[in-house]
């Protein structure tokens, strides 16, 4: 009984979106020569290659199957490209009085014109450190350091970094071949299938040049940029909506989860019997057992907390349930840092931390359930009960209840509907304490109550998961 993360805070990511899956059919039809027709009598891609003194490239493994029509060329032979430059900082005749616009990745966006630089350089820059060469309006850019293959076109004369080169496709129609590989560059330039020429997260001026181009016919690769200029926008707005309905599915069985978690708080997912006793008479016997264990040194004595008020409630509880704070219901320690190992005979006992279970460990730190909850980090606030047996790490608090008459399991459903990680310091990162979280206000129902709460949580709540997982 143990869930990741209550409510749902995992981080963005998993499985591709249609959308994505569709734009990589779609271009890497455009390369093999799958998504347009061949019309007789064009200009062969050999004899363009013959006129302008490109040479074929006849790889003994080719990447990927393409088209009879088409043929293999490096880009060093396609095209001519110029890796750029970054000015010395501390020479601010470089950079003051900049009035030519100096590209970097961050200014780069895939497919798109740059218009706009974050920085610009001075005259005196363009001459001595560019020699002049500005690259035109027009030129298509692509980065090959860190950011691998993103490919804009300069809205404006302008010079780059060293992490992007100019490119200049040789031949008739440059304009065409430059779309055509703005297209094509980033698969190939950042693709598994290449990795002959890519070494670790950047590329040089070597492996550039040894970049196989998937090369079609020049007539074909107007219809190709025809049909992807008209393809993309659409593969564009369907992308949207796939992330419109993610965030609305995300949101929508998020919302539902915490409807539950209000109801079974409020009293409204179950009946009320009398013979259940009352949450006060249950607040006595936790009041006991606390100085219990306080007398006998396993609990440090607490602050006392002030009474909860009539104005505080936040909404109206069954006549046998009480308002009372988290602070009476339990305490929290830090847990300890341990060495992380993967699973193994000797390394058996979870250790639990922010995240739920991080790694193993060969020594238990506590030998019952108990619950953990989230104590720095992206994760703070986040709710897990670990196994009979588990370590819980210094990023995460363990919560020791005050009393056995506490259901384990409906602790957990509170503290999660609790929103303990709201409490947090803002620092660097959000972080909580037992101080700020004994505060917290939680409503507490008799024991019966408790369990036919659990007993309800426990069939709905993974019907609600079981849909959105159907539905995702």
């Amino acid at each position: 009984y143990r869930r990741e993360n209550c409510p749902d805070r995992s981080p963005p990511g998993g499985e591709r979106m249609i959308a994505d899956k569709l734009r990589a059919a779609v271009l890497q039809a455009a390369m093999q020569g799958k998504l347009t027709d061949h019309c007789h009598g064009e200009q062969s891609v050999s004899e363009f290659l013959t006129e302008n003194g490109i040479k074929e490239q006849r790889p003994q493994k080719h990447p990927f199957l393409i088209s009879e029509r088409y043929r293999w060329v490096t880009l060093g032979d396609l095209t001519e490209f110029r890796i750029g430059k970054t000015p010395r900082r501390n020479e601010t005749i470089y950079w003051s009085k900049g009035t030519v616009p100096w590209v970097s990745i961050s200014d780069m966006k895939q497919g798109e014109w740059v218009v706009n630089t974050k920085e610009k350089v001075s005259e005196t820059a363009v001459s001595k450190v560019f020699g002049n060469r500005i690259s035109p309006k027009g030129c298509l850019i692509m980065s090959f350091k860190l950011t691998i293959g993103r490919c804009s076109f300069l809205g404006v004369d302008a010079v780059h970094n060293e992490a992007i080169i100019s490119i200049f496709p040789k031949g008739q129609s440059p304009e065409v071949a430059s779309r055509y590989l703005s297209y094509i560059l980033p698969i190939i330039a950042g693709s598994g299938e290449f990795k002959g020429a890519i070494k670790g997260k950047t590329l040089n001026k070597a492996s550039l040049s040894s970049l196989m181009i998937p090369i079609p016919p020049v007539a074909e690769q107007e219809r190709i940029v025809a049909k992807l200029e008209k393809l993309m926008p659409l593969i564009d707005q369907l992308a949207e909506l796939e992330r419109e309905r993610e965030n609305l599915d995300r949101t929508f069985f998020k919302a539902l989860e915490a409807a539950i978690l209000q109801a079974a708080t409020s009293g409204h997912l179950t009946l009320q019997h009398p013979e259940d006793g009352t949450a006060a008479d249950l607040l006595a016997d936790i009041a006991r057992d606390k100085k219990s264990l306080i007398e006998a040194g396993k609990l440090k004595k607490q602050k006392p907390l002030p009474p909860v008020t009539e104005d505080e409630q936040p909404f109206e509880v069954p006549k046998s349930w009480m308002w009372t704070r988290l602070g009476e219901l339990a305490s929290a320690k830090s847990g300890k840092a341990t060495v992380l190992n993967p699973p193994t005979e000797f390394n058996a006992i979870p250790v639990y931390g922010g995240n739920g279970i991080a790694g193993y460990t060969d020594t238990a730190r506590v030998a019952r359930s108990t619950l953990v909850v989230g104590r720095v980090g992206y994760y703070c606030g986040a709710v897990h009960e670990t196994q009979s047996e588990a370590w819980v790490s210094d990023n995460a608090l363990e919560i020791l209840l005050h009393s056995a008459d506490l259901s384990v399991k409906f602790m957990y459903h509170l503290l999660c509907w609790g929103n303990l990680g709201s409490s947090s310091v803002s620092t660097a990162q959000p972080v909580i304490s037992g101080a700020r979280i004994y505060p917290i206000l939680m409503p507490l129902p008799p024991v019966a109550e408790q369990e036919r709460i659990v007993a309800k949580l426990d069939a709905v709540l993974p019907l609600v998961r079981e849909l959105q997982e159907t539905l995702a």
